[in-house]
């Protein structure tokens, strides 16, 4: 019976943390959306999708949430993908790191720009950035705001490989995401911004 008894205690201590957990980590998250100039729906991942053809997760919030094809998905730490379709209570999700996403972005430091695209591993690389362009390991990429689908001055990562060859017209170059996608419990959907008023990045609310 003491064994039961203790059991019990360890499985209503451990529901006690999950609560306590999933409350701070629901504090941050409003925290985030009032601190931003967008109207945001909030979606909980209800499904993935991870293999070498594509990155995707589903959210439910759709089209009765006012959630439209080609919305940004973000979290406070950056850029998550966008909306490939919706339906009236789901919307599927494109990652950043999937090997179709294109996100127009800019390095911080810089602000030389290129087109940020998704990789087979869990990385992006930036694509036609002149090769005489500054960029260093650690510079901090943004979305430069071009294309109408992501407001300008998103986190999308931060370098982690720079390669100039002596030919070409351009230069590799890696980012790492901001957003952890392995872990990911809820996002959300902009359904509608203004640009900000300075190219300084929208801070996530942990910093």
């Amino acid at each position: 019976v003491f064994r039961e008894q203790i059991a019990v205690f360890h499985d209503q201590l451990n529901r006690l943390r999950e609560i306590e957990i999933e409350n701070n980590r629901l504090k941050e998250l409003l925290k985030f959306q009032e601190s931003v100039p967008y109207t945001m729906v909030t979606g909980r991942v209800v499904g993935k999708s991870d293999n070498s053809w594509s990155r995707t997760l589903i959210l439910n919030a759709g089209s009765r949430s006012g959630v439209a094809k080609g919305m940004a998905v973000v979290r406070p730490e950056g850029v998550v993908g966008k909306v490939l379709s919706v339906s009236p209570h789901y919307s599927l999700v494109q990652l950043l790191i999937d090997g179709n996403s294109a996100i127009p972005g800019l390095v911080q430091r810089t602000r030389a720009q290129g087109i940020v695209e998704g990789k087979i591993t869990n990385l992006c690389r930036i694509k036609y950035l002149d090769r005489l362009a500054d960029v260093r390991m650690g510079d901090l990429v943004l979305s430069s705001g071009l294309g109408g689908v992501y407001p300008k001055g998103l986190v999308i990562g931060t370098v982690t490989s720079v390669q100039k060859k002596s030919y070409g017209l351009f230069q590799d170059v890696l980012v790492s995401p901001a957003v952890d996608f392995s872990r990911l419990e809820e996002a959300f959907v902009v359904k509608d911004s203004r640009l900000p008023d300075d190219d300084q990045p929208f801070k996530s609310v942990q910093e």
